[in-house]
């Protein structure tokens, strides 16, 4: 069984499809928890009529905290039954592949069960109609801590995690200072404690754009052009700073290993003069996945931004 988690605020445009996807998920038994964070619109009644064609429990829905998506999923992670085997996250404006589930929990029979780890996957984006869909990037290099440090790859809308990365999350949230994203935090604190990210290169769900998007996917000129300009505007910073924030009062739950490459980039970040930040990013071993990413890493740490 399966435990859906999915986050609500406003949302009513795309959700009805979305709900659809779950509904049609197979050879996987689910059920689905929704936190609304304080819809305006017809969201909630929508989500009601949903839930009413199923047995009692199977889908239901809690307030919010109001504090912004990656808070509005950390919240349904700690709400979420304790005996789930495995948790999933849902967006509200996509639409799921049939087997997207059972193909994920597939894939993370590979791991030892008390080993953490986390499933993702491969997206195709669509514009607001799922019409023109064509494949988001995919992992071209391992995964791990050190690209987690500095990059996101394990995007929420596919993530499935088995219990022991549930209850590793869990064991740190009362300590944990705020995050940008609730995905990227999950993707640095597996790695990062030892656990494993796996990869699944078929397509999982349509991942529609629109102007609501909260981030968007970054393929084509013009997407990455955009996230380019955002990064270097100051929000791979901001964000880094947050990440490393919340991993710094967790030290304890890293590796050895990982606590040496933390140290290390943390201090690279703040290193003065252009020579010793470029030698201390090669040192820390972290990594993006494509060339341009690499490149454009390497750029933050010449400019300071990073």
């Amino acid at each position: 069984e399966v435990l859906i988690l999915l986050a609500l605020k406003d949302g009513a445009v795309f959700l009805q499809a979305q709900l659809d996807s779950i509904a049609m998920q197979r050879g996987i038994r689910w059920r689905l928890l929704v936190s609304d964070d304080g819809s305006t619109d017809a969201g909630p009644d929508i989500l009601r009529a949903f839930a009413s064609r199923f047995p009692p429990g199977q889908v239901r829905m809690i307030p919010g905290p109001g504090r912004g998506a990656a808070e509005n999923f950390l919240h349904l992670l700690r709400a979420a039954d304790p005996g789930a085997p495995f948790i999933a996250f849902s967006d509200q404006d996509d639409v799921w592949m049939p087997d997207k589930l059972a193909r994920a929990r597939q894939r993370l029979a590979e791991c030892p069960a008390h080993l953490p780890a986390l499933g993702f996957g491969h997206r195709l984006r669509c514009d607001s109609r799922l019409a023109r869909p064509r494949p988001c990037s995919t992992p071209r290099r391992a995964t791990g801590f050190r690209n987690a440090m500095v990059q996101n790859i394990a995007a929420g809308n596919t993530l499935l995690l088995n219990r022991a990365a549930i209850d590793l999350v869990l064991r740190h949230e009362a300590a944990r200072a705020p995050v940008p994203l609730h995905d990227w935090w999950i993707y640095l604190l597996v790695t990062g404690a030892g656990g494993r990210a796996i990869p699944d290169p078929q397509p999982q769900l349509f991942y529609r754009q629109h102007r609501g998007n909260m981030l968007g996917a970054c393929n084509g000129a013009r997407g990455r052009l955009r996230h380019m300009m955002q990064s270097f505007s100051g929000r791979s910073r901001r964000w880094n700073d947050a990440n490393l924030a919340a991993l710094s009062s967790l030290r304890g739950a890293l590796t050895p290993e990982n606590r040496v490459a933390f140290d290390s980039f943390t201090a690279t970040r703040r290193a003065p003069g252009l020579t010793r930040r470029l030698r201390g990013l090669r040192a820390s071993g972290v990594y993006r996945q494509s060339r341009a990413g690499q490149l454009a890493l390497w750029l933050l740490a010449a400019l300071n931004r990073l």
